[in-house]
């Protein structure tokens, strides 16, 4: 989308003597349509991202809690021998810690999954606006011109004509320049 604008920018016609571009309107504003259209897929791609990160999270706990009832169900089994029972609780307890920390790690890469997916869709999103502000900028910039141009020919149509007819190569001066 950007591209189409920037082409759109480049392939205009440029006023002479100033930094200004005129751009088709039409072509404009279907590209900013265009953006409009497609920004809600970004949002609902970052939505499935999220969706994604919170499954994510629910399968690392069910695994994490899977874990703690087979470190259960294997203590309870091993309680007969004082020495067998102490063996079954260290077990469990690295298993929990175990599957605590690999929870704690799934959540953190799936957080950073999602900050970074999250960061590209902000970065995108700020470039389309600032490309909206920069169109809506020229486009009032344009209009300022166009109004002042219409100003400064008021009292061109006002005055009475002169005695020599200007040629239609010769611009028309005003007065007030």
């Amino acid at each position: 989308m950007i591209e189409k604008l920037e082409n759109l920018l480049n392939n205009s016609w440029r006023t002479p003597f100033t930094s200004n571009v005129m751009i088709n309107e039409d072509d404009y504003l279907a590209i900013i349509e265009q953006m409009k259209i497609s920004i809600p897929d970004e949002v609902r791609e970052a939505k499935r991202m999220v969706t994604e990160r919170e499954r994510i999270l629910a399968q690392a706990q069910e695994e994490a809690d899977r874990i703690v009832l087979m470190a259960r169900e294997d203590a309870e089994s091993l309680v007969h021998e004082h020495e067998i029972q102490k063996r079954a609780e260290d077990i469990a307890r690295e298993i929990i810690t175990r599957a605590e920390h690999e929870a704690i790690g799934i959540r953190a890469d799936a957080d950073d999954y999602v900050l970074d997916v999250l960061s590209q869709l902000e970065a995108q999103l700020t470039q389309f606006q600032t490309t909206v502000r920069n169109g809506i900028s020229a486009l009032e910039d344009r209009r300022a011109q166009y109004r002042r141009s219409e100003e400064d020919d008021l009292p061109d149509k006002q005055q009475e004509p002169s005695s020599q007819p200007q040629s239609p190569a010769q611009p028309r001066r005003s007065s007030a320049r």
